[in-house]
């Protein structure tokens, strides 16, 4: 009898801890769906800047405990994607005839819109009858009307603060203003864009759509069209597709932030297509960060340390940049921080992405009870590497959901150390900028 008590003495203690946890746990879901209503009560009528705010607190999902309860989230959540309507032709034909004018008759464009989004619509249209292109347009008023959104945007930190501190919820609205801003410069988009495909014209993996600048004014944007298919396309498809498009958009993205140091900062599922020649199509370059010679010295500084295990000299360089001041932080925490999030990388060994993967990267930084959540909340990253950071994880997204795997690490160190190419992609590659 003696015994038995003892073992379920022993056993209720062993087990508290695990429901205490598990409490914990379905405490901070309860609180995280909660958040999810209380968004879409603040953001609804929000039209212009609540699908960018949506797609940064699309990262939140990854802090949920399980797949149901994730989904649940995104359902909550869904009634700030699904409410762009599109706007009557008339309108769009108004906003046309005024930014373009005589040469609004070079363009035959369908009325019906091939997508609407936040800030514009994109429709269909043949440019002097033989070239296919998409023409993107503002919204009549909609700078305006994201001038005044962004006013309110402190409300997303009362309502998002208390259950996501591990996120500087002043910094990422300061961040999305900027952002959204850019956004409605089709002027600078239309450059970022031509800039982007001036790099990788004739490219063997992957195509910028072609800008038409002399069609293109601050609320009118025509370009190229890809006939393509969808990024879920090739997540659903050939795996050999799906792991040469991870490649390729690794290379894309990572090569911009740690090789060329000028990059799309919007890695996202809507702005990957399969081409029908087999090369992948990028679009979308409202935020296109261009970084100093300075920054980019920094940068691979960092992650050179990093990736040869000089921690201590990692540690001095993220203090002179003033990621983190003496007592703030030390040594272990920043190197640990980096290293959970970026292990993927800092090796010469395959490693395979998977959404779980992706998913613990974001979850160690902001979470509630997080490993690395007292050291994100403690250092401070200069702007330009926000911006590689954020795509660094927003890649790595889109890795996870293509259960992708390669030598990451290899294929950095053809960048910041100018190794031989470590696949056959690389190799296509280079063969193509020596033949430039």
């Amino acid at each position: 009898m003696m015994v038995g008590h003892t073992v379920r003495t022993t056993t209720t203690r062993a087990t508290a801890p695990l429901r205490s946890a598990d409490a914990n746990v379905r405490k901070r879901d309860e609180a995280i769906l909660s958040l999810a209503d209380d968004l879409v009560r603040v953001l609804g009528p929000m039209k212009g800047a609540a699908l960018k705010i949506g797609q940064i607190i699309a990262l939140f999902d990854f802090g949920l405990s399980n797949r149901a309860t994730r989904d649940e989230f995104a359902a909550r959540l869904a009634p700030l994607f699904d409410g762009v309507v599109p706007m009557e032709w008339s309108a769009i034909e108004k906003v046309l005839a005024r930014e373009l004018g005589r040469s609004l008759r070079r363009l035959d464009i369908d009325p019906e819109p091939l997508a609407a989004a936040s800030l514009g619509q994109v429709h269909f249209a043949m440019l002097d009858g033989t070239m296919p292109v998409v023409v993107k347009v503002q919204y009549p008023g909609i700078d305006s009307a994201v001038r005044a959104d962004l006013k309110n945007l402190k409300l997303f930190a009362k309502v998002g603060g208390p259950v996501m501190p591990g996120l500087n919820l002043d910094a990422i609205i300061d961040e999305i203003a900027a952002e959204v801003a850019r956004e409605c410069d089709y002027i600078a988009e239309a450059g970022n864009q031509a800039r982007a495909w001036s790099l990788c014209v004739d490219h063997p993996c992957w195509k910028v759509p072609r800008v038409f600048p002399e069609m293109s004014t601050a609320r009118v944007m025509v370009s190229e069209f890809f006939d393509g298919v969808q990024f879920a396309d090739i997540v659903a498809g050939d795996r050999d597709r799906a792991e040469y498009a991870a490649e390729a958009i690794y290379r894309f993205y990572g090569g911009g932030v740690y090789e060329a140091g000028e990059f799309c900062a919007d890695p996202h599922p809507g702005n990957v297509l399969g081409l029908p020649d087999g090369r992948l199509g990028f679009i979308d370059f409202g935020l296109y960060v261009r970084m100093s010679a300075e920054s980019l010295a920094d940068q691979t500084r960092v992650l050179r340390a990093l990736i040869e295990g000089r921690y201590h000299d990692a540690y001095r360089d993220c203090r002179d940049l003033g990621m983190a001041t003496a007592g703030s932080v030390g040594e272990a925490d920043i190197v640990s921080m980096m290293s959970d999030i970026g292990f993927w990388f800092l090796t010469e060994d395959q490693v395979t992405i998977t959404k779980d993967v992706a998913r613990r990267a974001v979850t160690s930084l902001f979470v509630p009870g997080a490993a690395h959540l007292s050291t994100t909340r403690h250092t401070a990253l200069p702007t330009d590497h926000i911006f590689s950071r954020r795509t660094d994880l927003a890649v790595c997204g889109l890795l996870g959901q293509l259960d992708a795997t390669n030598r990451w690490g290899a294929i950095i160190r053809e960048w910041i150390d100018g190794r031989p190419p470590a696949t056959e992609m690389g190799a296509e590659i280079q063969r193509w900028r020596q033949g430039r």
